[in-house]
């Protein structure tokens, strides 16, 4: 009987979708949230639905100089 080698359907099974990893470096202060990422990625989830929109309305602010300084008005919502 023979002993060793490889085997079909030996071993553990992939934890990515996407299969086979690589060892990447990355600042430690980062780390846990591009892990966080690739595994949104791989689940096949879009980017665009989890990051917030970072634009903000500033429809209702004039900003106006006078020979006081500069001042800022804000519209008042109802």
């Amino acid at each position: 009987m023979p002993r060793g080698g490889k085997r079909e359907g030996a071993g553990n099974k992939y934890k990515w979708n996407h299969g086979k990893t690589k060892v990447i470096r990355v600042p430690e202060a980062i780390a846990d949230r591009v892990l966080e990422i690739a595994k949104i990625i791989d689940d096949g989830l879009s980017l665009d639905s989890v990051t917030q929109s970072k634009t903000i309305d500033l429809s209702g602010i004039s900003i106006k100089r006078s020979d006081r300084g500069m001042f800022i008005f804000f519209k008042r919502f109802t």
